[in-house]
């Protein structure tokens, strides 16, 4: 009986930790890729007549919406042979300004499959509003089930240690009057 308990405490310990990770790498995957690679692709395909039409100031206009989204934090559109079009000014690393971010980098094509160039989009992801919720959930779940392991891992360990009392206490008397331990009896004078 208290080895099914024991074991199903293990069980349920492991199972809650897998999930929790599973869970979590999912979900930042979720979060890193989604937004980001679909912007990214969807103005890769807008900006393909723009460039070919080499209309600086619309390729200008919409990277300024692009860039109007609160996760995008920098935008950048590139040549075939790497040289910065727009926006005018150059690019700059935001990593130390504002922490890691998330690089997408997608070719801008034309119709007939040939590269023009590229857009690169910075973005820094802001926390989805059911997300948190969800992992805070698992992280309640986790803390819970350590919670109840410990509990009862506690309560063996108590009990483990008041049935083998007697015997601790036997053998440390065994060792209180054995000669090779000085006591009061077989102490030399």
């Amino acid at each position: 009986m208290h080895i099914m308990i024991v074991l199903s405490l293990i069980a349920l310990c492991v199972f809650t930790a897998l999930e929790y990770r599973d869970f979590q790498q999912a979900w930042i995957r979720d979060q890193q890729r989604s937004p980001g690679e679909l912007l990214t692709q969807q103005y890769a395909r807008l900006l393909s007549p723009v460039m070919q039409n080499e209309d600086n100031a619309a390729l200008n206009a919409a990277l300024n919406v692009l860039t109007s989204d609160d996760r995008v934090l920098q935008a950048g559109v590139f040549d075939s042979r790497g040289v910065q079009i727009a926006p005018q000014d150059r690019l700059s690393s935001l990593v130390s300004q504002t922490g890691p971010a998330v690089t997408h980098v997608q070719d801008i094509r034309n119709d007939a499959g040939s590269v023009l160039g590229y857009i690169r989009v910075l973005t820094h992801h802001k926390t989805d509003e059911r997300g948190p919720g969800m992992l805070h959930s698992a992280q309640w779940l986790l803390m819970l089930t350590i919670c109840i392991v410990g509990f009862v891992v506690g309560i063996y360990l108590a009990r483990s240690f008041y049935k083998l009392r007697p015997v601790i206490k036997a053998r440390y008397h065994a060792l209180g009057r054995s000669p090779s331990f000085p006591s009061e009896q077989n102490r030399r004078r």
